[in-house]
C-alpha cells in the first residue's frame, strides 16, 4: 500500500526536527542549521515568487536549496560562522516579526535586516556563545510558530530558547572551559 504524506505534514516534521536539533545541538550541527535555513528560505521564496508551482516541485527546489547551503558549509568552513550569523539572525528577525505582527502580510525586510545585522555582530564577536544564541533562537522560533494558539507562541519560544541555551552552554563548556568569556 502506497500512502503519501501531504507536503504540509512533511514540512511540519522537518521543522520540528530541525527546531529541536538546533535548540539543543547548535554549533555541532552548524551545517544542518544553515541547510535548514536554506530549505525554509527557498521554500518561502518559491511560494512567494512562483505561486502556481506544484507542491512536488516546491519541495524539490526547497530540498535542493537546503542541500546546496549545507554542502557549501561543509566545503567552505571559513566564514561560515559569519554567514550563519547573517542568515540565522535574518530568519530569526522574520520569525520574531511574526510573533509581534501575526496578521502582517508580505516580507518584513526591516526585521530581517535588523536580525541579520544583530546575528552577524553576535556571531562575529561571540562565536561559540553567539552560535548557541542564534541556533537556540531559530530552533525555538521554528517550534513556536507551529503552535496554533498564537497567545502561547511567545511562551513556547522563551521556554525552548532558554532550554536550548542551557543545554548548549553545558555542551560548550564541558570541553575544559569554565565560562563563556574564555571562549572569545
Amino acid at each position: 500500500m502506497n500512502v503519501s504524506m501531504p507536503t504540509a505534514t512533511i514540512i511540519v516534521w522537518i521543522q520540528v526536527g530541525a527546531g529541536l536539533l538546533l535548540c539543543f545541538l547548535g554549533k555541532r550541527v552548524l551545517w544542518l542549521f544553515l541547510g535548514a535555513l536554506g530549505f525554509f528560505l527557498t521554500y518561502n521564496l518559491v511560494l512567494a515568487y512562483l505561486p502556481g508551482l506544484p507542491e512536488r516541485s516546491v519541495m524539490i527546489l526547497s530540498v535542493a536549496g537546503g542541500a546546496l547551503v549545507g554542502a557549501l558549509v561543509l566545503l567552505a568552513e571559513k566564514g561560515v560562522v559569519w554567514i550563519g550569523g547573517l542568515l540565522g539572525g535574518g530568519y530569526a528577525g522574520a520569525l520574531i516579526w511574526q510573533f509581534v505582527q501575526p496578521s502582517a502580510h508580505g516580507v518584513p525586510w526591516p526585521a530581517i535586516a535588523l536580525g541579520a545585522l544583530l546575528g552577524l555582530l553576535t556571531a562575529r564577536f561571540l562565536v561559540n556563545l553567539g552560535l548557541a544564541v542564534l541556533t537556540s533562537a531559530v530552533g525555538a522560533a521554528l517550534l513556536a510558530v507551529l503552535l496554533p494558539a498564537e497567545q502561547y507562541r511567545m511562551i513556547l519560544f522563551v521556554i525552548m530558547f532558554m532550554l536550548g541555551l542551557v543545554v548548549q552552554s553545558g555542551l560548550l563548556w564541558k570541553k575544559g572551559k569554565t565560562s563563556p568569556k574564555e571562549e572569545q
